[in-house]
């Protein structure tokens, strides 16, 4: 892996920071920045990262209908808890997920 990974996080819920902390390898990514319903959506339009990581359950279609009129590509689109889009991004899944952390990572939390 060249360099650390980007990851803008979106969060409207606040499930991101534990989950980083828990399941990831920190050393691997930074994170350039987070959407929050109060915080400046503009970073999402920077195009200053690799990965958006959106950390919403229940909300799926709303975020699929935002990453859709944004132009944004669905290669560069992961859902935090969703098994499935952790494989349809494996070199995401294998450089931020930590395999070994709390029973293997991201699948565990799911």
């Amino acid at each position: 892996m060249k360099g650390k990974l980007q990851i803008l996080v979106c969060d409207y819920v606040g499930n991101s920071q534990q989950w980083l902390e828990n399941f990831t390898i920190p050393k691997n990514y930074e994170v350039v920045g987070t959407i929050t319903p109060q915080s400046d959506k503009k970073l999402i339009l920077e195009n200053s990262w690799d990965y958006l990581l959106i950390f919403e359950q229940d909300a799926r279609q709303f975020f699929d209908s935002m990453v859709k009129f944004m132009n944004i590509a669905a290669e560069r689109v992961i859902y935090a808890f969703e098994i499935l889009s952790w494989t349809t991004h494996p070199t995401a899944a294998y450089s931020i997920v930590n395999p070994n952390e709390k029973g293997g990572g991201v699948f565990i939390a799911l």
